[in-house]
C-alpha cells in the first residue's frame, strides 16, 4: 500500500503515493486482503466477490497523469522485494513472482532492422509466450503504432487473451491505454477479474492559458476516464495554437459522428470566408454596368476595400 517510484520522486518536488491490488493463482496461500481499505481497487460489478481482488488493472484517461509511472513503480518494488532490498512502500503483500515482462515506450536502434511497431509486437509475443499464473506483465499503450482500429484490436484481443486463461496460467497484468472504443463498444467482456482505474485530474473550464486548465494530482481512482486532454497537452507543448484549433474541430466533428475525411478535405472557416469575399467581388464586377463617367480603377479599388472589410467580420 501506499507504494512510491524509487528513482522519480528523486527528481519531482512531491512524489504522490498510491495503492495497489492485483491476485493471481499463485495468491490462495497468501492473508486475505484487507476489504477495508479506502483504495482498495475491487470491480464495482455485481459479480465482484469481496474477498477477491482483480488480475488484471487497466489505466485510461488523460496523458501526463502518471499511468506509465504507476506501471513501472508496481515493477520496480516488486523487482526489489526480489532480491531481498527495501521497497519504498508504507506496507507490501507480494507474492511470489518468476518473470516481470514489459511491453513498454519502444526502443529503436539502427542496430535491428525493424519497425517501432514490429518491436512491440515482438516484445507482446515474447510476453505472452513466457507468462505464469506468477508473473507480473506490463503493457502501456500498445497497439498506438498502426492504424487506430487495428491497434484497438490487437490490444483487445490480447487483454481478452490473458483474461480467458484459466485460473492456473493467468498472470497478474496491469495496462494503460487510450482505445476507449475497446469499453464503449462492448469488445472486452466485464468480469470480476477486470478492474479499471486512471489518474485524478482537476480540469478548469474557465482558463485561457492551457497550463492552468488542467491539474495533475497524480491520485489513483477507480473506475474509467475518457478524456485525454490531447489538445491541451500539445498547446503545453508549445504546439502552434492554429493546429490546436483544427485539431479541437476535428474532436467535436468526430464525437458527433461525422466523416473526418469529408472535414478534412473541406475548407475551414478562415477559408470559406475568404471564398465568400472573393464571390462577392466577382459578382459586383459581373453585375457593373460600366456606365459613362466611371473610373474603373476606383470601383475595383472599392471592391477589393470592400472585400477586406468582409474578411475581417
Amino acid at each position: 500500500m501506499l507504494r512510491r517510484h524509487l528513482l522519480q520522486e528523486l527528481t519531482v518536488p512531491s512524489y504522490v503515493a498510491n495503492d495497489t491490488h492485483l491476485e493471481g493463482d499463485s495468491a490462495s496461500d497468501l492473508p486475505s486482503p484487507d476489504n477495508s481499505s479506502p483504495m482498495s481497487n475491487i470491480p464495482s460489478t455485481p459479480t465482484t466477490t469481496p474477498t477477491s481482488y482483480p488480475s488484471m488493472l487497466i489505466l485510461t484517461g488523460p496523458n501526463y497523469s502518471g499511468k506509465s509511472i504507476y506501471l513501472k513503480q508496481v515493477a520496480l518494488i516488486v523487482y526489489l522485494a526480489h532480491i531481498g532490498s527495501f521497497i519504498p512502500a508504507a506496507a507490501a503483500t507480494i507474492g511470489l513472482t518468476d518473470n516481470l515482462l514489459t511491453c513498454l515506450a519502444t526502443r529503436e536502434t539502427v542496430s535491428h532492422p525493424q519497425s517501432a511497431f514490429m518491436t512491440d509486437l515482438q516484445q507482446l509475443s515474447t510476453a505472452l509466450t513466457l507468462a505464469t499464473s506468477r508473473s507480473l506483465l506490463l503493457i502501456d499503450e500498445f497497439g498506438k503504432g498502426t492504424a487506430a482500429v487495428d491497434g484497438a484490436g490487437l490490444a483487445c484481443g490480447a487483454f481478452e487473451h490473458l483474461l480467458s486463461l484459466p485460473a492456473d496460467l493467468r498472470p497478474k497484468v496491469l495496462a494503460a491505454t487510450h482505445f476507449h472504443e475497446i469499453f464503449e463498444n462492448g469488445h472486452l467482456t466485464l468480469r470480476p477479474t477486470l478492474a479499471f482505474g486512471h489518474m485524478q485530474v482537476l480540469v478548469n473550464d474557465t482558463a485561457s492559458d492551457p497550463d492552468g486548465q488542467i491539474t495533475y494530482l497524480y491520485n489513483f481512482r477507480q473506475g474509467r476516464s475518457m478524456a485525454s486532454f490531447g489538445t491541451i497537452c500539445a498547446a503545453m507543448n508549445g504546439v502552434d495554437r492554429e493546429i490546436v484549433r483544427r485539431a479541437e474541430e476535428l474532436v467535436l466533428l468526430a464525437a458527433r459522428g461525422e466523416d473526418l475525411v469529408i472535414a478534412c478535405v473541406g475548407m475551414g472557416t478562415e477559408e470559406r470566408g475568404e471564398l465568400e469575399a472573393a464571390e462577392g467581388v466577382a459578382r459586383r464586377l459581373v453585375a457593373w454596368d460600366g456606365g459613362e463617367g466611371s473610373d474603373v480603377r476606383e470601383v475595383l479599388e472599392g471592391m477589393l476595400e470592400d472585400r477586406e472589410e468582409m474578411m475581417l467580420e
